[in-house]
């Protein structure tokens, strides 16, 4: 079965992410994601207002990573 993306919703999971989970650095961003098994993957998305700028921009810019995200989620270290 091909992983699927999960995107973080809970406060108690979202502190998990950060805690225990991976981090992946970019020139324009920082990715963290931690394994939930052998079937999925979750992600949290957090765009700042200083650095992406208001609402609009800001889920316009997490749209396009989602969509990123689950285009290339073999490529992300396991």
């Amino acid at each position: 079965m091909p992983n699927k993306i999960g995107k973080v919703t809970r406060p108690t999971d979202f502190n998990l992410v950060y805690r225990k989970g991976r981090r992946l650095i970019t020139p324009l961003f920082i990715v963290r994601f931690i394994r939930a098994g052998h079937t999925s993957t979750k992600f949290a998305v957090v765009a700042s207002v200083k650095d992406v700028g208001k609402a609009v921009k800001r889920n316009r810019a997490r749209r396009r990573l989602w969509h990123t995200l689950r285009k290339h989620l073999d490529l992300l270290p396991k």
